[in-house]
């Protein structure tokens, strides 16, 4: 079985199983007697890169229900993950330490120079 680190995050130890996602994502397993989402999601670790990709593919899910709102809130529930991740494993580190450099990085490209 083909095994991928996913987002380099080898040190974490975080390893996925490339057919389970393409799975996941392309043609996604129903579940029986479903709650809020229709496919199958694995569960991730809490503050982990598991955990993020869990948040991801429930998004992907209430997406394809066409629900906004479940989108919405699945965007929130990834921001928690996103901050329990750098508590876990890049401490003094914050979200709007994140969205400083994604400003710049925004920056950079709408002036079309990264230098």
């Amino acid at each position: 079985m083909v095994l991928l680190y996913y987002f380099g995050f080898a040190k974490l130890g975080m390893v996925i199983i490339i057919s389970q996602l393409i799975n996941t994502m392309q043609q996604p397993t129903p579940v029986p007697n479903p709650g809020y989402h229709v496919t199958e999601i694995p569960k991730g670790e809490l503050g982990s890169s598991s955990k993020l990709l869990e948040e991801v593919l429930e998004l992907i899910d209430a997406e394809r229900q066409e629900c906004k709102i479940m989108a919405l809130i699945e965007l929130s529930d990834l921001v928690g993950a996103i901050r329990l991740y750098l508590q876990h494993n890049a401490p003094g580190i914050t979200v709007e330490d994140l969205e400083k450099m994604s400003s710049i990085t925004m920056r950079a490209f709408e002036n079309g120079r990264r230098t």
